[in-house]
Formats: C-alpha cells, structure tokens, sequence
C-alpha cells in the first residue's frame, strides 16, 4: 500500500464500503453460509475479495481444511500468509511469491492429542 497515495488507498476503501451498501450484500454472508449448512468449518477456503476484507475472513473460515489466498504480496493477504505461515496447526502446501501478487495453500494438520 505504501505505493500508492493515501487518496487512492482511501478511495478504494470507500469504493467497497459503497459497493457493499448499493447491492445489499450481507455483511454476515460466512457465517450465513455455514449456518445454512449445517457446518462449523469448511473443507476449502479461497480468500480473494477486497483489498479489506481478508483479516476479516480468514478470522471467519479459520479451522478449514484448506486455506488458499492470493495475493500474498498485497496489503489483502499478506498478513494472513504470515499468521497461516507461523500457525503450528497449518502447512504450506503451495506457495509463489513471483506469479501476479502471489499466492499460497496452506493444509491444516490433524493432531492426534494423546
């Protein structure tokens, strides 16, 4: 983010914070899915959304089986690729740091509590 003015990094928020509003789009929609569903924890996860919401939707589908993000590189996804990254109950599976923003999978590990 740091490239870019501070105008245009506000823009893009304000443009998303308005896009939200103008279509209706439930601010709950995860949580609606997994209640719908009958679920606690999803088996995949791709996070690729605003430029804003990624902390916010990986604190939503953590405890996934499978978590993808792109744009690692990017204000979007960056810090969860280092959380995911240093987290003991997930490995990367994938990663490119090179490819657009980058990307990476990460798998979560079965523990067995003895």
């Amino acid at each position: 983010m740091n490239n870019y003015p501070l105008d245009r990094v506000l823009g893009w928020l304000r443009q998303d914070i308005e896009y939200i509003d103008t279509h209706s789009i439930s601010k709950d929609g995860i949580d609606m899915i997994k209640q719908e569903n009958n679920i606690d924890f999803f088996d995949v996860v791709l996070i690729d959304g605003s430029e804003f919401s990624g902390s916010g939707e990986l604190n939503k589908t953590y405890g996934a089986k499978f978590i993808m993000l792109d744009d690692i590189n990017s204000f979007k996804n960056y810090n969860n690729y280092r959380l995911l990254y240093n987290d003991m109950n997930y490995e990367p599976v994938a990663l490119n740091f090179y490819l657009r923003n980058g990307y990476a999978v990460f798998r979560k590990i079965d523990r067995i509590n003895l």
